[in-house]
């Protein structure tokens, strides 16, 4: 276990705490296919645990943390969920999932962010979210 200086936040702990991103995935793991998405890859991500034929895009609003993912060899890019113009941010990218885990409390326009995030979904798809150990679902018919 990597040991967690003065300046590390409870979110930023959250990159060493793959037993918790493996019960948030194991929710969703019958419907996870195909190209997805992750809103927030902030602090690492769910990569790593999704199965290998995923198809994975990466978005987070900051820069620094896209730019940490692309070196980690994840296709990103940098958008804000609530911005009316993020179908055109993810250059008309539709994807069959979306994951937004620990994302929504923090925003303010919520509902607005998710409304943008069903733009971004395949007839089919799904928007699967966890706020805070509490589980939904929206799929796009």
């Amino acid at each position: 276990m990597t040991n967690l200086t003065t300046q590390d936040t409870f979110s930023s702990a959250l990159v060493y705490a793959k037993n918790y991103h493996r019960w948030c995935l194991s929710a969703f793991q019958n419907y996870i296919h195909g190209d997805l998405l992750e809103i927030g890859v902030a602090h690492g991500s769910y990569y790593e645990l999704l199965p290998s034929n995923i198809r994975y895009v990466g978005l987070d609003i900051n820069p620094s943390y896209v730019a940490d993912a692309k070196k980690r060899g994840l296709k990103a890019f940098v958008a804000d969920i609530v911005d009316p113009d993020l179908y055109e941010k993810a250059d008309g990218m539709r994807f069959d999932c979306i994951l937004c885990f620990n994302v929504l409390e923090h925003i303010l326009e919520d509902a607005r962010a998710l409304e943008n995030l069903a733009h971004l979904l395949k007839d089919g798809g799904g928007i699967f979210v966890s706020l805070c150990r509490h589980f939904l679902f929206y799929f796009h018919k």
